[in-house]
């Protein structure tokens, strides 16, 4: 697809790899899926959707006046001006545009599944700033899960716009010098995987530091019962000369994270069959190990990955440099 025929706001995986067109996160999904790693197919609204909606509501002129509050030497007044910043964001309406070419690719996203109507999709951020080496925002911004139809889609990529000025982020932001009207918040809209078992893997260990270890923490259901730690994962090393395992430490894992019947997810007791038993059988936690090994070898350093299983069908959700070694 050519630049000219190219939605303005919209890059399905693969159309770009413009860090500032599409962000971090975005650029990471669309690296993989290029290099035929298995990615659910997606979409991402572009930094030009969220300035466009800044400019049309006047948003940006209104930001800007309240930029020598942020500072962050007075952190009740700055928790304020975030949240007077973040309903000014969620209450704009969508320039209409943006909004039309977000629902078409939305559409077009649940016709590529060869569905007969929409698809459960995860809006997430992809902050031209984010998932970098020096800055990787992780759990700064606003992720939504299980979110179907065109006006929810809609709804989380506000929110994902406004969670750019949570308390949280800005004050990221002073920490690491970052301008706030420099970053722009691309939004990526991937098809929802209905996790069985889930986790993150370090390809080399952020604990001791041994780049010739991998680390995986693994759960049932979605891997946001990891992220969010409500639940202890299992806690598994593997030697990444071949694939030995060196430790597994396997925990009672009680609550799973799991789509709701309608928007959203829901927490649900795990069966007592499942709760002491591994989240990932031998061959999942092998094809997992391989995967991984490939994608650091492509990437040239060190990655912290989010995975999940569908029975067992694996799929990467995130990448990005370690940060903490």
């Amino acid at each position: 697809m050519t630049e000219s025929t190219r939605s303005r706001y919209i890059r399905f995986f693969g159309e770009s790899d413009d860090v500032d067109v599409i962000g971090g996160k975005a650029v990471n999904l669309a690296r993989m899926a290029s290099a035929g790693l298995p990615v659910p197919p997606g979409f991402s609204m572009t930094s030009q959707a969220y300035r466009a909606h800044l400019g049309s509501s006047n948003l940006e002129a209104a930001i800007d006046a309240r930029l020598p509050s942020m500072d962050g030497g007075d952190p009740a007044g700055l928790a304020t001006v975030c949240s007077e910043i973040q309903a000014l964001i969620s209450g704009s309406e969508v320039p209409e545009e943006v909004d039309e070419q977000a629902r078409a690719a939305y559409r077009r996203l649940s016709q590529l599944e060869d569905n007969d109507g929409p698809i459960p999709v995860s809006v997430r951020s992809s902050a031209t700033s984010e998932d970098s080496a020096g800055a990787s925002f992780a759990g700064q911004h606003d992720t939504f899960l299980n979110v179907v139809d065109e006006d929810h889609v809609l709804g989380a990529v506000l929110g994902c716009w406004a969670s750019l000025w949570s308390t949280h982020a800005t004050m990221y932001r002073n920490r690491l010098g970052i301008g706030h009207l420099d970053v722009a918040m691309p939004v990526v809209v991937q098809k929802m995987v209905n996790a069985t078992s889930s986790g993150v893997v370090f390809t080399a260990n952020p604990v001791t530091g041994n780049a010739s270890e991998l680390m995986i923490n693994a759960c049932w259901g979605l891997g946001e019962a990891v992220v969010s730690g409500i639940v202890t994962p299992d806690h598994i090393v593997v030697s990444k000369s071949g694939l030995s395992l060196v430790s597994s430490q396997i925990s009672s894992k009680e609550v799973m994270i799991v789509r709701d019947g309608g928007q959203g997810t829901m927490q649900r007791p795990v069966p007592p069959a499942q709760a002491n038993a591994p989240a990932l059988s031998e061959d999942q936690l092998r094809l997992i190990c391989q995967t991984v090994v490939e994608l650091e070898a492509s990437y040239g350093e060190p990655q912290d990955i989010e995975f999940a299983f569908e029975q067992d069908r694996l799929s990467l959700l995130q990448t990005r440099p370690i940060t903490t070694l």
